[in-house]
């Protein structure tokens, strides 16, 4: 597979010239969740590139309520189906689970850790999006894939692959190594901490720092609930996930679904429809 993956600065939305794929390809029974930190030159190309390609059931687009509008505005001139997109505001995703606002989870981030090793609430408060988007966007399909909202596809790859005991959902490969040892040692600690098991990486090499995930609510909520007993207090286990960036500075939401399937798969549940390449 390849792709690639761009920082948004500047709000040019200009068309890019794509073929439509295959039938083969498409997902028409899947949802997409697609954070969007900031409209950017290439928020149109990411969404128009995942409807082309994939041509999914819906396109959640995760963001706040200014980003929002923005793209409201804009996409009606997008080549997508306007009915394709839904609008989830992050200052009220967790409120019906939790009764708090986004503001109200800043105060459980630590800010006073060494700037050129933490990294800000704004990195943390995706990682906690994605984590409580099977609970917290209604009529999400079971099996829906969060994509980030700079990753590009240039070349496709099947998301999901029909076999004789049903439908496997694939992730690419698209990180070779870790950026450092640091961020290495720094997400191993994390999700020893968090699951209490060993990190999974890909048995061809790489990381599952792949910008995008293949996830199953009902796991997902296993996985959330899991972190939650492993964490004291009793906060909302999204707070006190956020707490621990008093003492790491790193976490993946990647790396502790990936790592928390694989280690159920080890166990015998191969019914998890999770694979890679």
């Amino acid at each position: 597979p390849v792709s690639t993956e761009l920082d948004e600065e500047l709000l040019a939305p200009e068309p890019v010239s794509m073929q439509s794929e295959p039938e083969s390809l498409k997902v028409p029974h899947i949802d997409f969740v697609i954070p969007v930190k900031k409209v950017g030159m290439l928020t149109r190309t990411v969404i128009e590139s995942v409807f082309l390609h994939y041509a999914p059931r819906n396109m959640y687009i995760v963001s706040r309520k200014s980003e929002l509008d923005a793209i409201k505005l804009l996409s009606v001139d997008w080549d997508i189906p306007q009915s394709m997109l839904r609008f989830v505001d992050e200052d009220t995703f967790f409120f019906d689970a939790f009764r708090m606002h986004m503001c109200d989870f800043m105060e459980y981030y630590d800010s006073s850790r060494e700037k050129e090793k933490a990294r800000e609430f704004g990195w943390w408060w995706q990682q906690l999006l994605k984590l409580g988007s099977g609970t917290c966007i209604p009529s999400l399909s079971d099996d829906f894939y969060v994509w980030d909202g700079d990753l590009i596809v240039l070349k496709p790859w099947p998301l999901m692959v029909r076999g004789s005991a049903g439908a496997t959902y694939h992730v690419a490969i698209l990180q070779e190594a870790a950026r450092s040892a640091f961020n290495r040692s720094e997400y191993e600690a994390s999700v020893q901490e968090l699951l209490g098991m060993e990190t999974a990486y890909p048995d061809g090499g790489g990381t599952f720092v792949a910008h995008h995930m293949p996830l199953n609510k009902g796991i997902l909520e296993k996985l959330v609930g899991h972190i939650d007993s492993r964490l004291p207090g009793n906060l909302p286990w999204a707070a006190k996930l956020l707490k621990t960036s008093a003492y790491r500075y790193r976490v993946s939401e990647y790396m502790l679904y990936s790592t928390f399937v694989k280690n159920l798969q080890s166990h015998g549940d191969q019914f998890v429809p999770f694979a890679h390449h």
